[in-house]
């Protein structure tokens, strides 16, 4: 649990690096603390999060974009590691015979 709310914590702290008008007072609010985590953080944060996405489009960020980016390198990192194991284990097969 604390990688996630650090990642969290990390992506949310340099938010008045973006370009365009700063939002580093925005961000301090969504900022998580790790120590202060436990149980369901997401049931009831919908509006919070609608923040979030507004403040991030205030500034210029196209989060139709970077979601779009983010799930085709998933993909095309899965389906590289998927191939490379495939690879692995036919040749371990192969050498085995």
């Amino acid at each position: 649990m604390g990688r996630v709310t650090g990642v969290a914590t990390h992506a949310l702290g340099p938010a008045d690096d973006l370009p365009g008008r700063e939002i580093g007072s925005d961000a301090d609010r969504f900022r998580i603390d790790p120590r202060r985590v436990d149980g369901d953080q997401v049931t009831g944060t919908a509006a919070q999060a609608q923040e979030v996405f507004d403040a991030l489009e205030r500034v210029g960020v196209d989060l139709t974009d970077v979601f779009i980016t983010l799930e085709d390198e998933g993909v095309e990192k899965f389906e590289q590691s998927w191939k490379e194991l495939l690879d692995t284990v036919k040749s371990q097969l192969d050498g085995a015979r």
